[in-house]
């Protein structure tokens, strides 16, 4: 479903506003990128979300790297949203309310910006307050009144040079043109991270001749191909692509081996086999959505579609993280690839003692050191692992026990494993009685 959302400069003046028609299914981490292109922020600072808190209770926090009491961005998607306060650049003045008005009947690409209300921001200015005295300022230099020597040095060097005239529009009203052309490089992205997943799946050779053959039923899209000088930014062109990839990618391709995790060294080599030595990862730093969802399929965490994205599926995230912790894989420049120690254990999966202390150093700090020992003694006293002291059960027990079924701990029916036993001890630090 397409939703509009009213998005505002707090406390600006020129009012400074945004209206853009997106699929209810963006999260947040998502959105971001839409609510930067519309206002010209760079994306350099980083970001948060405030969200409305009950009465009497702190405002919820929803973060790209969420600390303890935080949400992840990508966990929330637009639909589960009524209005929030996007914080760019925590220490800075840029705030801005973003609120769902409602459905829109419009059928068609997304994000679609409807109108912009007001300048694009100078991001240098950490606020709206010095973007108001400039374009008082502005306005003075363009009616020919003395400068103002404690505003005028500061936004002739701010911005580039301009003519008066010129530096008054620029303060007063973005050209929506190039409001509209920013977001459609989102848009783009966002598509180019599902077509990732077909560039790595063998049967592209015949997506080619299939998508020929989709071509020839829209004589629109063979329209713009030929006449569009840049088809590959048309919002028409991309969203019938996505469409298209969506149907065509179908399930994930099948796997020759069972899914039967017997141990928690099998659960890692499974995830240390997807990046084939380099993986290029997606614009936003998460697995293409091919890996996604093979995965979670060898991992037993249901048939995901082939364009699941990674934040959809935590405990891959999770684990992939703990791994980099472990200094098994490494993340660089965009490309995820084995180190030389993930290449040594892949070539001898049963050396899990050899790594013990960087997993456990490697889940301690993902997860906080509190909350894994907080939900390995949880479990191991449900389930009578010696040593397991009592403590208080894990913050999210649901997304514990998520976790544990991903790494082979858990069965689904919430039993444990043969090999989850000695996971558990393990990481407890007593494998001695389970050997």
């Amino acid at each position: 479903m397409i939703v509009s959302l009213l998005m505002t400069v707090e406390k600006s003046e020129p009012l400074m506003s945004r209206l853009v028609n997106v699929e209810d299914s963006m999260h947040l981490g998502e959105l971001s990128q839409v609510i930067d292109a519309a206002f010209g922020f760079s994306g350099a600072a980083s970001h948060l979300y405030m969200g409305q808190g009950r009465e009497g209770a702190p405002r919820e926090v929803l973060s790209a790297t969420p600390g303890p009491g935080e949400r992840a961005e990508e966990q929330v998607a637009v639909s589960q949203i009524k209005q929030v306060t996007y914080v760019y650049d925590p220490s800075a003045d840029w705030n801005i309310h973003v609120e769902v008005l409602g459905s829109s009947r419009l059928d068609g690409p997304t994000p679609l910006l409807v109108d912009a209300l007001g300048p694009d921001v100078v991001e240098a200015c950490n606020g709206p307050a010095m973007m108001t005295r400039f374009h008082a300022e502005a306005r003075r230099i363009t009616a020919g009144l003395d400068p103002q020597m404690d505003v005028a040095p500061l936004l002739l060097s701010f911005l580039p040079v301009m003519s008066p005239e010129r530096l008054l529009q620029r303060l007063a009203q973005a050209d929506q043109v190039t409001v509209s052309e920013r977001i459609s490089f989102v848009a783009e992205d966002l598509f180019l991270d599902t077509a990732d997943a077909a560039q790595a799946d063998p049967r592209t050779p015949q997506f080619a001749a299939e998508f020929e053959d989709f071509l020839d039923t829209r004589p629109d899209l063979r329209e713009i191909l030929s006449y569009d000088p840049s088809p590959e930014r048309n919002p028409t062109l991309i969203a019938a692509m996505a469409e298209f990839f969506e149907d065509a990618l179908g399930a994930p391709l099948p796997d020759d081996t069972d899914a039967v995790h017997e141990s928690f060294a099998v659960v890692l080599l499974e995830v240390l086999v997807q990046p084939r030595k380099r993986l290029k990862l997606t614009s936003t730093g998460a697995l293409p959505p091919a890996h996604v969802a093979t995965i979670a399929t060898e991992l037993g965490l249901g048939t995901p579609s082939p364009h699941t994205r990674e934040s959809s599926v935590p405990q891959i995230r999770v684990i992939r993280r703990v791994l980099t912790e472990a200094g098994l894989l490494d993340e660089s420049a965009g490309w995820l690839s084995l180190t030389p120690r993930g290449e040594d254990f892949l070539h001898d999966p049963a050396g899990l003692e050899a790594v013990l202390e960087e997993v456990r150093a490697g889940f301690a700090t993902v997860l906080g050191a509190e909350e894994w020992r907080a939900t390995l003694n949880w479990l191991g006293r449900l389930f009578g692992i010696p040593h397991a002291t009592p403590t208080q059960p894990p913050r999210d027990e649901q997304a514990a026990a998520d976790l544990m079924l991903a790494l082979g701990v858990l069965e689904p029916d919430g039993q444990l494993t043969p090999s989850g036993g000695m996971f558990l001890a393990l990481m407890l630090g007593d494998a001695h009685e389970q050997r």
